[in-house]
C-alpha cells in the first residue's frame, strides 16, 4: 500500500520526491475525483445549454446560463458534503468515542459516502432553489461522473489502505478462479492505519498488515462504480425528456452496490426489528425504495402527457 505519494511515485516509477510525503494518497485521490467530476459536469452542462436541453433563467430580472452560477454551487455542494460525511462516519464510531480518546477519534476518523451524499445534496438542493437553476436537470448531468468519482476516490481509498476492506477470507483461491489472487483477498501490507501485524525486515512508519488477508471491498467498488457510470452516461440520451431520471438510476445503482457490498465489510453491524444490519445497508435500503418511487412517478407523468 502506499500511504502518501512519494511510496506510490518511488514504487512505481522509481523517482525520489521526499516532499510527497506530506501528500497523502487518499486525500490526493479524493481531491482528484472532486477535480474531474467537476471538469466533466461543467463541460456536460455547457454541451446541454448549447442544445437547449439547459435553458436560460431569470434571477434579480437578469437572465444568465445555469453554468455561470455552477462553482458556487459546487462549492457548496463540496463543503456540505464534506462536513456530512465526517458527521456520518463520527455517528457510526460513536460507541468507540470516550472522553479519553474524542479529539483523536474526531480527527483521525473516516469518511462517510452516504452522508456526504445526502448532505450534499441538501446543500446543493437549497442553492439550486436559491439562484432559481433547473436541479434535476443539473442532477442528469452530474450523475454519471458522479459515479466516477466514487470510483476515483475508492481507489484513494485501496491504494492507501485506509481501513475500507473487508472481512477476513480465508478461504484457499478455488480452481475456478481465474482472476489475479489479490482480488480473492490480500493483505494489505504497509496500510495507512497501521492496522495487522508487524512485517518482517520493515522499519519505520507503515509495517503492518493483515493476517488473514481479508476481501478487497476497496478494489471492488471501483470497478463495480466505473462499470456504473458508463451505463448511466449509456442511459443519459435515452432517457432525455424525462428529467431527474437519471438520478434515480444513480441513486438506485449505489443504493443495490453498497447494499451487497456490506455483507463482506468491517463496518459495524446495527440491530433494527431483529434485522442486523449496517448503517450503510440501512440507508442503503431507503435510497432503493426513495429512487424507485420517484422514478416510477416520473414515468407515469411522462407517460400521461404523451
Amino acid at each position: 500500500m502506499y500511504p502518501d505519494l512519494y511510496s506510490l511515485i518511488h514504487d512505481v516509477i522509481g523517482i525520489e520526491m521526499p516532499y510527497l510525503m506530506y501528500v497523502k494518497t487518499f486525500g490526493y485521490f479524493l481531491s482528484l475525483a472532486i477535480i474531474s467530476t467537476f471538469i466533466l459536469f461543467y463541460l456536460d452542462v455547457k454541451r446541454n445549454e448549447r442544445v437547449g436541453i439547459i435553458k436560460i433563467v431569470l434571477l434579480n430580472r437578469k437572465n444568465f446560463m445555469p453554468s455561470e452560477k455552477l462553482p458556487f454551487v459546487v462549492l457548496i455542494t463540496i463543503i456540505s458534503a464534506l462536513l456530512g460525511g465526517k458527521f456520518f462516519d463520527i455517528l457510526e464510531n460513536f460507541q468507540k468515542i470516550t472522553w479519553d480518546n474524542y479529539f483523536t477519534i474526531i480527527a483521525k476518523s473516516g469518511y462517510a459516502y452516504y452522508g456526504g451524499l445526502i448532505l450534499g445534496f441538501v446543500g446543493g438542493w437549497l442553492t439550486c432553489l436559491r439562484l432559481n437553476l433547473p436541479f434535476s436537470r443539473l442532477l442528469d448531468s452530474l450523475s454519471p461522473y458522479l459515479m466516477l468519482g466514487y470510483a476515483v476516490g475508492r481507489m484513494g481509498c485501496h491504494l492507501s489502505g485506509d481501513g475500507d476492506w473487508g472481512i477476513p477470507n480465508p478461504m484457499a483461491v478455488p480452481n475456478w478462479w481465474f482472476l489475479p489472487h489479490f482480488l480473492w483477498a490480500y493483505d494489505y501490507p504497509n496500510n495507512a492505519i497501521e492496522s495487522g501485524f508487524l512485517i518482517e525486515n520493515c522499519s519505520g512508519k507503515y509495517c503492518y498488515h493483515l493476517d488473514p488477508s481479508v476481501f478487497p471491498t476497496s478494489l471492488y467498488e471501483p470497478i463495480i462504480a466505473l462499470i456504473f457510470s458508463f451505463v448511466l452516461y449509456y442511459l443519459k440520451p435515452k432517457f432525455i425528456e424525462v428529467s431527474g431520471i437519471i438520478f434515480c438510476f444513480f441513486l438506485l445503482f449505489m443504493g443495490i452496490e453498497r447494499f451487497f457490498i456490506e455483507f463482506i465489510r468491517i463496518n459495524p453491524l446495527h440491530k433494527m426489528s431483529n434485522i442486523l444490519l449496517s448503517q450503510a445497508q440501512y440507508i442503503s435500503i431507503l435510497i432503493v425504495l426513495i429512487s424507485i418511487f420517484i422514478m416510477a412517478y416520473f414515468l407515469l407523468k411522462q407517460k400521461m402527457k404523451v
